[in-house]
């Protein structure tokens, strides 16, 4: 495994994410900025949240059901209200239909995230 890093600050085209703000799980997807066998994203979250110790979620699209709490999940934690937190975060991908992506949520809709891809595990 190498870790590759973009290098990414300031380049918006990275940017997976801008001002989300789904309460359930929504895919982000990642094809085209990704080998196919790359296997953890790393990422820079930044959590903007509603009320302090509202959470970014980030899981593996297609995680299995159940598993979810524990199957390659990430969470970030919104230290005060409207106060933007700012964290790295590394989150395993997933598939469906051939797509890679995956999959974030915020525990009220009024939270908000932007994530911008900074690189990524390959496989060699």
């Amino acid at each position: 495994n190498r870790l590759m890093d973009y290098g990414t600050d300031g380049i918006t085209a990275f940017t997976v994410l801008a001002a989300g703000a789904s309460a359930t799980y929504a895919p982000i997807v990642l094809t085209g900025l990704l080998p196919p066998l790359a296997t953890t994203v790393v990422l820079r979250a930044t959590l903007t949240p509603n009320a302090a110790g509202d959470i970014l979620y980030l899981r593996p699209t297609n995680a299995l059901a159940g598993l979810q709490s524990t199957l390659g999940l990430a969470e970030m934690s919104g230290d005060v209200a409207a106060v933007a937190h700012v964290d790295m975060m590394e989150v395993l991908t997933g598939t469906a239909a051939g797509v890679t992506s995956i999959d974030y949520k915020l525990t009220v809709n009024t939270d908000a995230a932007t994530l911008v891809l900074q690189g990524y595990v390959d496989q060699l």
